[in-house]
């Protein structure tokens, strides 16, 4: 009798809700935490997450899309080199090496989806880089000239160039690994017979483009150059051209002008010259009309 009148209260207090809970020591059963079976981070290093599981968490040397431009500085063990970009250039007397050299390490530039959609960054390929830089001469390792080109391609002695072809991952290693996009592609821009220039992306215009900076030697003074933005498109038509070819940079009556502006190209038996002229105009119906020339340079060869 008193061991059935102990299974009794044992039984009574199995079934009692004020039962005290299991010991810390215990195991949860399977259904005791819904994390349990829900999250993919609780299982063990060696079961596979579902596919309807979140994408990994980014690496920390990726670069957030949400960063501000210009980034302050480079990942730690990264330094940019000085010498953008080289090329030997065929002068009829000489061979040259000509060298894109920023006058201390650039900043990064364009690397963010942010700074993609600025003005200064459109168009370009890929990520790169900001700073003063310079066109230099140099023969057997010696330097001949050079000159700051900084301001012609930007604004307040900070010029932009694209450095990388596509997306680049902001590390090191990656950085210091990706190859550079070449710049100075040279060919026979004013039709001298030397394929001397190059052209280098410049600012970005508000008519949506980009203009180009021609650079090059100039057989005249003996020195390199690179002045004189304009579209791609412009020189296409001049290094292509037969006689004679018109540019206008301000149309008649733009911005209640009553003059129109614009830039003669020539091609002479030593090259192409430039002239830039201003002429009265008048508008009667859809035709402008030049009245008299008001002024007018030189033809001076390219590259002067």
């Amino acid at each position: 009798m008193p061991q059935r009148a102990l299974l009794l209260s044992l039984a009574l207090a199995a079934c009692n809700p004020t039962a005290p809970p299991p010991s810390s020591s215990s195991s949860p059963s399977p259904s005791s935490s819904p994390s349990s079976s829900s999250s993919p981070s609780s299982s063990s290093p060696s079961s596979s997450p579902s596919p309807s599981s979140s994408p990994p968490t980014p690496a920390p040397d990726d670069l957030p899309d949400t960063e501000s431009d210009p980034i302050q500085g480079w990942p730690p063990g990264y330094t940019p080199p000085l010498i953008r970009d080289r090329v030997d250039v065929h002068l009829p007397s000489s061979t040259e090496t000509w060298l894109l050299r920023w006058k201390k390490p650039p900043e990064p530039a364009c690397f963010t989806a942010q700074a993609r959609t600025m003005a200064r960054c459109l168009l370009f390929p890929g990520p790169g880089e900001s700073g003063a830089i310079e066109l230099v001469r140099t023969q057997d390792g010696k330097e001949l000239d050079a000159v700051d080109i900084s301001d012609v391609l930007g604004e307040h002695g900070t010029a932009i160039l694209p450095r990388y072809a596509g997306t680049v991952r902001f590390s090191a290693r990656a950085l210091a690994s990706a190859a550079p996009l070449p710049l100075m592609a040279l060919r026979d821009v004013n039709l001298d017979g030397i394929a001397a220039e190059f052209l280098l992306p410049g600012k970005w215009q508000i008519t949506n483009e980009r203009m180009s900076v021609l650079a090059g030697f100039s057989p005249t003074d003996h020195k390199v150059f690179a002045f004189l933005a304009q579209s791609q498109k412009v020189w296409e038509s001049v290094a292509t051209m037969k006689t004679v070819l018109e540019v206008i940079t301000l149309p008649c009556l733009d911005h209640a002008s009553p003059d129109e502006y614009f830039d003669l190209f020539k091609r002479g038996p030593k090259g192409v010259t430039r002239s830039s002229q201003r002429w009265a105009c008048t508008v009667p119906g859809d035709k402008v009309i030049r009245t008299k020339q008001e002024e007018a340079t030189p033809d001076i060869p390219l590259g002067l």
